[in-house]
């Protein structure tokens, strides 16, 4: 059969994809997190070239400063990479009762939308 002959280059090309996609993102990843380094080092170096000074600087401005420096947690994908499991992937997330509720309701309203269309249409 010639489908099964291409069934290697689709999983070649798959896996090249693949590679290349989780290379950006490990690149992209190490970029944010250089300039997130960066970023602290500079607010950090101020911060104590303020500090050493005989500049009187007010508490909240050092508070401010710090808590600038101070990492909140990463938000980045791999925050929510963790979070997303393959069953979740294949399968779907499992809905709350007020998350499925609201689906219900934009997906009521679309089908409104959608018949409304239709038969704005079929009226010539």
């Amino acid at each position: 059969m010639a489908t099964t002959s291409y069934v290697p280059h689709i999983i070649y090309s798959l896996a090249l994809t693949s590679m290349s996609m989780n290379m950006l993102y490990q690149r992209k990843l190490g970029e944010a997190q250089r300039a997130s380094i960066a970023a602290q080092t500079t607010i950090l170096d101020s911060l104590a070239q303020s500090l050493r000074s005989a500049d009187n600087v007010p508490e909240d401005e050092i508070q401010k400063l710090w808590s600038l420096a101070r990492k909140k947690g990463e938000m980045t994908m791999d925050q929510h990479a963790a979070e997303i499991g393959l069953k979740e992937t294949f399968f779907g997330k499992k809905l709350t009762a007020q998350e499925a509720a609201r689906v219900e309701e934009w997906e009521r309203l679309e089908i409104e939308q959608l018949k409304k269309a239709f038969e704005e249409e079929a009226l010539p």
